[in-house]
């Protein structure tokens, strides 16, 4: 449990929502409706601004349409068709220009009728000529671009698969003026188109309706194609026209005037207005009629409505202050008193169970006061007596403690605890004098480090009964501990699972003990057995050999009486090894005793070779052992028995 300091106070208290809720039940209704409002005239003043432009864009269509109907229908004058040029046309009297002669398009017969029709009009008409069926340029007053028209679309438009039809080509701007290519077809009586003509037409005219029609400060009067060229500018739009997006191209399709919201010509957020030019329907290259779009940037269209916000945003904040200022007092004088129980709380739970609140208000925080110092008082009278409680049954603890670590520490058997992560918490003073490893050095390290036994495993550990011995009477395979020299120490294991009151392991308790001694008593044992079996072997080879020998006929008395003697003396041996064979309960205890005397070596190995001769006649038994030999002290009947051992061996594995 996190402790606080007296006197911390929470982040967000009693004090803190008082304020939150005023601001949010006083100003968000106040913030909602400025928001909505100031989107509702957002809305209004857009719409209002589109239908305003819509009207001025129809109204300079209409200008641009009416212009333009003026244009063709003075170009036609009282004879449209151009009969004269059809006659012309029609009689096998005209030349033909060879393709590429342009000195013979502009001397042509053909050029005086058609500087008559550029005379009609010099300064709107700007050049004339006229080409046949196939689009070659017959005669020209003026100097063209290409002798052969009959690809471009706006020359195609005007053939019309013979049909003939008004057509406009490309729209240029060449010396500050803007310039309209007309195409008309020249027809014969019967309505057959003969050629075309085509009229270089000046469009200031026009250009000056647009420039004259701007909108506002950021307003943008033009005129563009069906395929989203822009053609003509107001000054605002900029010297260089820019191709309008797609979404401006895909509302031309409309016939009728309408507005929207988008990207303007300039690239910025405006409201956007486009009415057809009627005129232009259906006439223009490739069908793409023109429209005149009147636009203006939303943040003017808006600016109104942004200085309402404005002002909406500055009342909010100045209503928002007032309610902050309010709900700050109001609070201050709901949650004082409420501090003050929550620090008299922190301060009882920090031990000062002699405080008293000082709260006197008239009300429910008044009353809980009251019962809070009663609270104190009863818990003060219930934590003295708890502490005598404590007080005692620790030092009972303490004792039960101090006698524990000291039959720990007096425990004769190693002992070491380990946790259920197999590490070591507990190491008493046996385990270190086996080890030669100090009880600091061992706890919090892995129990693997020390111990070598299959006790462990990973939800704890195996329970072991102390080692003993099987029903054959052999010593269990012990565990090893490490001894800081490196050596490995033979123990006995006896381990047992540490449960806590709820049954859940805990950890392991394990018992060592050294068998070493055991060990090396057992190896003692076992080579006395098999020397024993080894010896007793042969004095009763010897005794058997000799009882043989007894029965061979004609055996002289004298050899007879040494035969008997040597079966007495080896029947003395066997009772020799019989004694010795009850003394391993004494090898067991470590009470094994030695008789040591002087012996005389040349006398004890002829005294074995004396009996072994006899009983191996097929080998020669001899020894060398060099004059004045001195004599040893030793256990006279252990060393025969070692020499005899060896004497027989050495005949046993001689060829």
């Amino acid at each position: 449990m996190v402790k606080r300091p007296v006197g911390h106070r929470t982040r967000f208290g009693i004090r803190e929502r008082l304020v939150v809720w005023l601001l949010v039940f006083g100003l968000v209704p106040v913030v909602g409706t400025s928001i909505l409002g100031h989107w509702l005239m957002t809305q209004v003043a857009t719409e209002a601004a589109g239908t305003r432009f819509a009207a001025v864009a129809e109204r300079i269509a209409g200008l641009v349409d009416a212009e333009l109907r003026h244009l063709v229908s003075d170009l036609g004058g009282p004879d449209p068709g151009f009969p004269a040029l059809a006659r012309a046309l029609a009689g096998s009297s005209v030349p033909r220009p060879a393709p590429g002669d342009s000195a013979a398009v502009l001397d042509h017969p053909l050029v005086a009728r058609l500087a008559e029709i550029r005379d009609r009009d010099p300064d709107r008409y700007l050049s004339v000529a006229a080409t046949d069926t196939a689009g070659t340029v017959i005669a020209s007053t003026d100097p063209l671009a290409s002798p052969f028209l009959g690809r471009e679309e706006w020359w195609q438009s005007a053939w019309n698969r013979g049909r003939g039809a008004i057509a406009m080509g490309r729209l240029a701007r060449l010396n500050d003026r803007w310039q309209v290519t007309l195409a008309l077809p020249i027809r014969d009586g019967t309505d057959r188109p003969l050629g075309i003509l085509t009229v270089a037409a000046d469009l200031t005219d026009i250009a000056g309706i647009i420039r004259e029609a701007e909108v506002g400060a950021t307003g943008v009067t033009a005129i563009t194609s069906g395929y989203g060229d822009v053609l003509i500018t107001s000054p605002a739009g900029g010297r260089r026209a820019p191709v309008v997006n797609t979404d401006r191209r895909r509302r031309f399709s409309t016939g009728s005037p309408a507005w929207y919201s988008g990207r303007g010509l300039l690239g910025r957020d405006a409201v956007i207005a486009l009415a057809p030019v009627r005129t232009t329907a259906g006439r223009s290259f490739g069908g793409a009629s023109w429209h005149v779009s009147v636009e203006q940037d939303k943040a003017e269209v808006l600016a109104p409505t942004h200085l309402y916000g404005r002002f909406a945003l500055g009342f909010t904040l100045v209503l928002a202050a007032a309610v902050l200022i309010v709900g700050l007092f109001l609070s201050g004088r709901i949650a004082r008193p409420l501090h003050k129980l929550r620090d008299g709380a922190r301060r009882i739970g920090a031990g000062r169970l002699d405080l008293r609140l000082d709260i006197t208000t008239r009300d429910e925080i008044g009353e809980l006061a009251g019962e809070f110092n009663a609270m104190a008082a009863r818990l003060r009278e219930s934590y003295q007596g708890l502490e005598d409680r404590v007080r005692t049954a620790t030092a009972e603890l303490a004792r039960e403690r101090n006698s524990l670590e000291a039959i720990v520490a007096a425990l004769g058997e190693g002992l070491m605890v380990v946790d259920t992560g197999h590490r070591v918490v507990m190491w008493n003073r046996t385990a270190e004098a086996m080890t030669g490893f100090k009880a600091e050095e061992v706890i919090g390290r892995p129990s693997e480090d020390f111990l070598e036994a299959e006790v462990f495993h990973q939800e704890g550990c195996s329970p072991t009964a102390p080692n003993s011995r099987d029903a054959t009477d052999r010593p269990p395979t012990p565990s090893f501990l490490v001894r800081r020299d490196g050596d490995r120490l033979p123990v006995a294991v006896t381990a047992s699972p540490l449960r806590d009151a709820d049954g859940q392991d805990r950890g392991c308790v394990v018992i060592l003990r050294d068998v070493s001694r055991e060990l090396e008593v057992d190896r003692l044992k076992s080579e006395v057995v098999s020397t024993v079996s080894h010896e007793l072997r042969s004095p009763l080879t010897s005794v058997v050999g000799f009882a043989e020998l007894l029965n061979t006929p004609g055996l002289t008395d004298e050899k007879r009486n040494q035969y008997t003697r040597f079966i007495i003396t080896e029947g003395h041996r066997l009772e020799q090894m019989v004694d010795d064979f009850l003394t391993l309960s004494r090898i067991e205890s470590g009470r094994l005793e030695l008789e040591f005397e002087e012996v005389d070596l040349r006398e004890l190995v002829a005294g074995l070779f004396t009996v072994e001769a006899p009983v191996h006649p097929r080998h020669q038994l001899r020894c060398d052992i060099p004059p004045g030999f001195p004599r040893v002290r030793a256990d006279r009947e252990r060393l025969r028995r070692a020499l005899h051992n060896l004497i027989d061996n050495a005949i046993k594995y001689s060829p």
